[in-house]
């Protein structure tokens, strides 16, 4: 999976998921302290499914319908390697090889939850 890491995520995540072999990039790596609005461009134009704990783009994801590679929205706590890692692992698992073009995923400690835009 093409993966873009929004800022909210360490950078182990992004080695972590390198391991598991995604292509990942991370925005702080490409524009440091992009706002949001920039962040999903950024995505969009990259083809990379953002990845993040930010809430807000599932908003900007709908506003773009069909028209963005998808966006994985964390709602888990605490947000901690220990915690985040394996289901990150479950879901590319579930996931990595499968259509993410215009969808959401809202993930939770014990649920994906999957939405089409557009």
């Amino acid at each position: 999976m093409r993966i873009l890491l929004d800022q909210n995520l360490s950078p182990e995540t992004g080695t972590f998921l390198i391991s598991l072999g995604s292509d990942v990039e991370e925005i702080r790596d490409i524009q440091p302290g992009a706002d949001d609005d920039l962040v999903f461009a950024v995505a969009c134009r990259r083809n990379r499914v953002l990845i993040t704990f930010d809430r807000g783009f599932g908003l900007r994801a709908l506003r773009a319908g069909k028209s963005h590679p998808g966006v994985v929205i964390l709602r888990i706590r605490p947000q901690t390697i220990e915690v985040l890692h394996p289901i990150l692992t479950a879901f590319l698992n579930r996931y990595g090889n499968k259509e993410t073009s215009g969808r959401i995923f809202l993930i939770r400690p014990a649920s994906v939850r999957v939405h089409r835009t557009g």
